[in-house]
């Protein structure tokens, strides 16, 4: 049995924000909310707990957060603070159920599979996110639109591959790196490459049958092997900047 001061229930009613009242106590803490926003992790952990089981979960979420949320089945909704520049590797992986993710202002970086095959429907970055690493959101099949803030400036291999549902994505001018199958196999049907991007990596689209339009920015100097394979493109323009094709 873990006891707690007002101090911890003041910060709970505070700075959790569950939609069924029903929920209890030992129920957030065994991540069986529904849905909960926290503002300030750490500073609750840090000052309020010391049981060995939640001094875990604090150093996790900070230092160590390898599928801290994995396959959680009741997680629909997090709003994940701006305060943790990064969200961890498999963090939220296999959460089916999980369908709205809002990561605030404050986020540098999502990590390796940390949306891997989850349920979200619904995804809003921040304007400070920098990197997206590898297989981040792979074989989320309910994703169907995403916007990639003008901050970002690498989209690390298969980030978002086998998306199968996604559809519209907008890659902004800040991007300066795509990696290897990194939009492949997904639904995409057209897509804008910004001259910021100076190679189209290999297999970066390879299997989207339903990309029909492709339209090459000046400033892209290669296209990588296999980059347009298995789609079904019938409108590609290629500006004078592109030199190779490796």
């Amino acid at each position: 049995m873990i006891n707690f001061d007002i101090k911890v229930l003041e910060w709970i009613r505070d700075n959790i924000d569950v939609v069924d009242d029903q929920e209890t106590l030992h129920d957030f803490l065994s991540n069986k909310c529904n849905r909960f926003k926290v503002k300030n992790f750490v500073q609750f952990f840090a000052e309020y707990c010391n049981d060995p089981l939640l001094d875990g979960l604090d150093r996790g979420i900070v230092e160590e957060s390898y599928g801290l949320y994995d396959g959680v089945e009741n997680l629909k909704e997090i709003i994940y603070p701006g305060h943790l520049p990064e969200v961890g590797v498999k963090m939220f992986a296999w959460c089916r159920n999980l369908k709205t993710v809002e990561l605030e202002t404050g986020v540098i970086s999502i990590a390796e599979n940390a949306f891997e095959r989850s349920g979200v429907e619904k995804l809003i970055l921040p304007d400070t996110l920098s990197y997206i690493n590898p297989s981040a959101f792979l074989q989320c099949d309910n994703l169907t639109k995403v916007k990639i803030p003008d901050s970002v400036e690498s989209i690390f291999p298969e980030a978002f591959k086998a998306c199968h549902n996604l559809v519209d994505v907008t890659l902004p001018k800040s991007v300066q790196s795509v990696g290897t199958g990194a939009f492949s196999y997904t639904g995409i049907k057209e897509i804008k490459i910004p001259g910021s991007l100076n190679l189209i990596p290999p297999k970066a689209f390879q299997g989207c049958k339903d990309l029909t339009t492709v339209d090459i920015e000046d400033g892209v100097i290669k296209i990588g092997d296999q980059a347009f394979f298995q789609t079904g493109v019938t409108v590609l323009e290629i500006p004078q900047s592109v030199k190779y094709y490796i």
